[in-house]
């Protein structure tokens, strides 16, 4: 039992996170082989990475450096993907929005491009 709530704790605590490769937000190669971040962590979008969106996720903080894009797509579903963020957001790259992107953060800083489409 008591490995069992150790175990629960260390799963709990926070994490950074920052992308190795381009790909899916879900794919573990796209965090250099962890799973995808959790609610708990913060996350980095290094330079020239793209990150897509894929599903429905949640994260700390959120940034998105020079020259990479963070895409969240709408695919035509009732069920839009969406990135929920508590944090602060801070983007000096490119977010492409067309699905959904929340935030409670006290912070928002967009120094990068922030492209919208209704399609």
């Amino acid at each position: 039992m008591l490995f069992f709530l150790a175990a629960c704790a260390h799963s709990a605590q926070a994490a950074n996170f920052t992308t190795q490769v381009s790909g899916n937000w879900s794919n573990p190669v796209t965090w250099g082989g962890k799973s995808a971040p959790g609610i708990n962590d913060s996350v980095t979008i290094a330079e020239n990475i793209t990150v897509n969106v894929d599903g429905n996720w949640n994260c700390a903080s959120l940034s998105v450096t020079k020259n990479a894009t963070l895409f969240i797509d709408y695919d035509g579903s009732f069920n839009p993907d969406t990135l929920t963020v508590s944090g602060n957001v801070l983007n000096e790259g490119s977010l492409k929005l067309r699905g959904m992107l929340s935030y409670r953060a006290t912070e928002i800083k967009i120094v990068g491009l922030l492209s919208t489409s209704l399609e």
